[in-house]
């Protein structure tokens, strides 16, 4: 990582664990997964009630005041003030409670699922049975997988537009031009959410502009936007934006109230975005696609055009020598543009020999024995040859 250390870091909430994140990467954040602390909430308290108040808690985006409050009914409520586990827990409440890690960002993560999901996979292809060289090959072909799916991911986000779905379809046609296909998708439903909101009251500062946003039939829920035009910046209260990395609802809801079509560079966070790969090593500068994800897009390409010559240059057989004639010579060309004519030439050369040695160029058909893949039984298959 050239000397540089995390910013956030999720774990099960070992002692040990902590301690050496503590030292190690001294300014990272360190949060305690989710799941984790569910599953102790059931086996400390035992009371399954707790355990979903505990959550909502837990994941709920509350202000500081209104989380104490909270916190101090649920404990009374069960009589559990007292308990080792949720005095600790109390302690440590920036380590796991929304309401304290807000503005520290996770990248939407709550839990070490991104871990546990990379293990499942590993678990598809390598055993404990094998030896060193087999855990190699199979080690690699799970590379070979994950770098696949990859290229299939960012071939999505290349090709194609998605179908606007928003009231506010500006926004969301200039979002879907710079997001990657995923991420476009959670953002698209920030922008429904932001349909449901509206600015109630603006004040002009000296340094920036505030907008207060509260929720359609929901007076008391407000939130704060402030825009400061020098720096084309807009900052939320409740700082999803620095945790996430996608503008919140409440942001885009003041771009739609100030009639702004394009989502400013200040909220665009560049590895959420199709150019995130350019710059490096490997990678080249077509939107930030891998070569194998362009050798994709182009090998589709070919392919529609090359069946459309397959589907009529068969039909007449003057029509079938000029297509193969074609193809043999762009093939030619390729390879010698590539360095590698030899075996073309040697291929061409054959080919001509063969037909001029059977005086016909016209299309017959031969059969060949042979056995069904499935079945195993004998049939005929019928061969084109020149």
């Amino acid at each position: 990582m050239k000397g540089k250390t995390p910013t956030s870091v999720i774990t099960d909430g070992h002692h040990s664990m902590a301690i050496a994140i503590q030292e190690v990467f001294s300014n990272a954040h360190h949060r305690l997964c989710a799941w984790h602390l569910m599953r102790n909430a059931t086996s400390n308290i035992h009371k399954p009630q707790f355990t979903k108040m505990f959550t909502k808690l837990m994941l709920g985006d509350y202000e500081v005041g209104v989380f104490e409050q909270k916190w101090e009914e649920m404990v009374g409520f069960f009589g559990v003030e007292d308990r080792e586990w949720i005095v600790d827990m109390y302690e440590k409440r920036n380590m796991w409670a929304t309401t304290h890690i807000r503005g520290k960002f996770f990248a939407g993560f709550r839990t070490t699922s991104r871990c546990e999901s990379l293990h499942a996979v590993l678990k598809r292809y390598i055993k404990s049975r094998y030896n060193l060289t087999e855990f190699v090959q199979h080690f690699q072909r799970c590379l070979s997988y994950m770098r696949h799916r990859e290229d299939l991911a960012d071939f999505k986000s290349s090709t194609g537009q998605p179908v606007m779905q928003t009231h506010f379809q500006q926004l969301e046609r200039s979002a879907a031009t710079i997001y990657t296909r995923q991420i476009f998708v959670l953002f698209r439903s920030m922008l429904n959410k932001a349909s449901t909101l509206k600015v109630i009251y603006e004040e002009e500062t000296s340094s920036c502009k505030i907008y207060q946003v509260s929720k359609f039939y929901k007076p008391n829920m407000i939130w704060h936007v402030s825009f400061h035009g020098e720096q084309d910046e807009f900052k939320c209260s409740c700082m999803r934006m620095d945790s996430i990395g996608i503008p919140c609802s409440h942001i885009l809801a003041v771009l739609g109230f100030l009639d702004i079509a394009e989502l400013p560079k200040s909220l665009v966070l560049r590895r959420w975005t199709r150019k995130a790969k350019e710059g490096i090593s490997g990678y080249d500068d077509m939107g930030g696609l891998m070569e194998d994800s362009l050798a994709i897009n182009r090998r589709a390409c070919l392919a529609h055009w090359c069946k459309q010559i397959m589907n009529e240059g068969c039909l007449k057989g003057d029509i079938f020598n000029e297509s193969r004639d074609a193809l043999v010579n762009i093939l030619s060309c390729i390879r010698a543009h590539s360095g590698d004519n030899n075996m073309m030439e040697e291929h061409a050369e054959y080919m001509y020999e063969d037909l001029a040695k059977n005086g016909s160029t016209e299309i017959e058909t031969t059969r060949k024995a042979k056995r069904c893949s499935y079945c195993r039984k004998g049939g005929i298959t019928l061969l084109r040859v020149p």
